[in-house]
């Protein structure tokens, strides 16, 4: 698509572990009154919003389990064979959307993290949670990418996954966050990343360190 080409002037390809993540987990789902209602399933747009409600809504209906995965290695072995497991936790879930879906692990993972910065933490100062030093060091590339951006601009963030996934308004905060991307990607890497991989990379790496910052109090 047009629109995604033109996201970002540093391309960059992240390699390892980070490939792995966009290995998909597949489930065939039926439709629930909650679900997006906006979906073709010959439409890649449609897919990417179905990933993402699956997300939210496996960490409102089974918070171990999305806990569990949120606090694996984004885009790791471990996490993708974990995220294998997402169509049976969230049962719940899969009166939802009508059509084969095929979601990557990232996306997923990114939609559990935005349930709870925007439901669980809503009420918490997420920008001081993300200012502060609580937490391990990122695990690989994407966390860096993530954590870096959110220290940034915490309050961009919230912004870009408050808008509706794959939308004109997504990309317009995509644009406003380009600035905060190129200083930090790790030295060596490329990374051509989509709005979808960007939403879902900054919404893990805020969430991961607004954790942190709750579970040291």
């Amino acid at each position: 698509m047009t629109r995604i080409a033109t996201i970002l002037a540093c391309s960059l390809l992240v390699a390892g572990a980070a490939a792995e993540a966009y290995q998909g987990v597949g489930s065939h789902i039926r439709r629930s009154t909650d679900a997006p209602r906006n979906l073709d399933s010959n439409d890649t747009d449609s897919a990417i919003r179905a990933a993402n409600y699956l997300g939210r809504c496996v960490a409102e209906s089974r918070g171990s389990f999305a806990r569990e995965l949120l606090a694996m290695e984004l885009g790791g072995t471990a996490q993708v064979e974990r995220a294998e497991r997402v169509v049976s936790a969230g049962e719940v879930c899969m009166n939802d959307l009508g059509f084969q879906l095929r979601a990557d692990t990232v996306t997923v993972a990114g939609g559990m993290a935005e349930y709870y910065l925007l439901d669980v933490y809503r009420d918490e100062d997420i920008a001081a949670a993300a200012a502060g030093d609580a937490g391990s060091a990122p695990r690989n590339g994407l966390e860096h990418l993530g954590r870096c951006v959110a220290r940034r601009n915490a309050e961009g963030v919230v912004a870009l996954i408050e808008t509706e996934p794959a939308s004109d308004d997504e990309m317009g905060v995509v644009r406003a966050l380009v600035s905060d991307l190129g200083p930090c990607v790790m030295a060596g890497e490329t990374v051509g990343f989509t709005p979808r991989v960007i939403r879902a990379v900054t919404a893990v790496g805020l969430y991961q360190l607004v954790a942190a910052e709750e579970e040291e109090r």
